[in-house]
């Protein structure tokens, strides 16, 4: 398939460019697309990620490893995030078929969650890129500390460091958002 996606590509550089990201971000692309959408459509949305990357292969020239690997990160998620929101709107056939929740206890308490859920996901990515991506790893994508340090290029102590330093700013962002625990 890397043939398929280097032939797209012009010059030499852009294609050793592209064959580096392939080569190094392609499996945890694939866990990622696999964690969203499942199995059966992850190789789409990967594929169409690596299209994407093509596309756009002179922004990835000037940026570092970590750069690179977070924006594939992110590429692929969203073709994913994509993918199961128009696959649940294929899914629903007419606006008749939609009813209204019933709002009980249960329903307030899962809204108040998915809010406090959304201003957690504000904090993240309000950190600063290297603590962001480590917390991104470490905690949403469920790496081990040494997975997390070889795909960041960083020692394990740097791991912890940055996590421990992340905590520290999310309970500080939070606090001033008001939230207080859980």
């Amino acid at each position: 398939m890397l043939f398929v996606y280097v032939s797209m590509l012009e010059s030499e550089g852009e294609k050793s460019i592209f064959e580096e990201i392939y080569l190094s971000n392609r499996k945890l692309m694939f866990k990622i697309a696999e964690g969203i959408v499942g199995y059966g459509w992850a190789e789409d949305a990967v594929h169409n990620a690596f299209l994407r990357v093509g596309k756009h292969i002179e922004k990835f020239s000037s940026i570092s490893c970590n750069e690179r690997r977070s924006l594939c990160v992110t590429i692929v998620r969203n073709i994913s995030l994509n993918m199961l929101r128009d696959s649940h709107a294929m899914n629903m056939d007419s606006w008749d078929d939609y009813k209204e929740p019933a709002y009980t206890a249960s329903v307030v308490d899962k809204i108040l969650r998915v809010e406090y859920i959304s201003v957690i996901e504000r904090c993240i990515q309000a950190l600063e890129p290297a603590l962001r991506e480590t917390v991104d790893l470490r905690l949403v994508w469920g790496y081990d500390e040494r997975e997390t340090a070889a795909l960041l290029c960083i020692s394990q102590g740097a791991v912890r460091t940055r996590l421990c330093r992340a905590r520290a700013k999310l309970k500080e962002m939070l606090l001033k958002e008001g939230i207080t625990h859980g």
